[in-house]
């Protein structure tokens, strides 16, 4: 099933992936309940969890293989995270996003897709955003109509959700400007920066503008009151570059980074994995971050086309 997917993302003509961009994203029922832009858990298996893909289908594919990925899904409580940022960058920008939306239609209770800031809102559209080009080489008749389509999908993906057991998930940081949970089922402009845009700073106690140019730098009292206004334990995020997985604020905030290679040329592919039905020590937590090193021999083989 799993192979049959991703050869399938492969070979989408433009008809099938305006189809498959124009379906219902399905968040309610015995696994997610959604409210506005906010996603509660319901489930009580395991989580896969996946951070920035940014178009390398490849370093998706060998977390999968490394999971196992159509047995983990067999159990039907368990499911998979996605932290968002499906597009830009990469060399895979359109098949990446295809394959995310065929696995989300197969398993749909079991997916989880979050928005990143590359899945952009009209007034924050990032730099480079390069995905409307890869659409109009790869179907330069119609590549104005699926980008449509995908920014139209863009809006409708859920900002963050959480968990029973403490875990907060989203892809850039907390809801700065109004701590409560319930501010994200529905958000300002300047929450949705707040989450999709913010990073966690060690040498910053509150916040201070971000040289991103949007979002926030935030700092450990702005995770630990957070953390208690929402009975929260951690953060789990994406959004930056490392190699693999980062911590920060003692712990509280975990980055995780899922693709390897260009433009960052890191080596090492980050996910986690964590159960959803028991409290989680941010120790515990720490043992949930996995890591696949890819040596440079690899690295060049999973890339060796990527300026072609």
């Amino acid at each position: 099933m799993f192979e049959e997917l991703y050869r399938k993302s492969f070979l989408l003509d433009e008809e099938e992936f305006l189809a498959l961009l124009k379906k219902d994203i399905y968040y309610n029922g015995k696994l997610f309940s959604i409210e506005g832009s906010l996603v509660k858990i319901l489930s009580n298996g395991m989580a896969l969890v996946i951070g920035d893909v940014h178009g390398d289908i490849k370093s998706l594919k060998v977390i999968f293989e490394h999971m196992d990925v159509e047995k983990f899904l067999s159990k039907d409580e368990n499911i998979i995270i996605f932290l968002g940022d499906y597009v830009d960058r990469g060399q895979y920008q359109y098949e990446t996003l295809a394959f995310i939306l065929l696995l989300k239609e197969k398993f749909r209770e079991q997916v989880l897709l979050l928005r990143g800031n590359h899945e952009p809102h009209i007034e924050l559209i990032p730099y480079p955003h390069d995905f409307p080009h890869v659409l109009r080489n790869r179907f330069p008749s119609k590549w104005d109509v699926l980008y449509r389509a995908s920014f139209n999908l863009f809006q409708k993906l859920p900002l963050a959700s959480f968990s029973s057991n403490g875990i907060f998930f989203v892809h850039g940081g907390p809801p700065i400007s109004d701590h409560r949970l319930s501010s994200l089922k529905n958000p300002s402009l300047k929450l949705i920066e707040e989450v999709l845009w913010s990073d966690p700073r060690e040498d910053v106690l509150e916040s201070m503008p971000s040289f991103r140019g949007a979002g926030l730098y935030f700092g450990k009292n702005v995770t630990e009151r957070f953390l208690k206004i929402n009975g929260l334990t951690a953060i789990v995020r994406g959004h930056e570059p490392c190699e693999g997985f980062k911590l920060n604020h003692n712990g509280k905030v975990v980055t995780i980074f899922s693709r390897a290679g260009p433009p960052y040329w890191n080596h090492s592919i980050g996910y986690m994995l964590l159960p959803l039905s028991s409290n989680l020590t941010l120790e515990y937590l720490k043992n949930c971050l996995k890591n696949i090193e890819v040596s440079n021999d690899d690295n060049s083989t999973l890339y060796e086309s990527y300026f072609q």
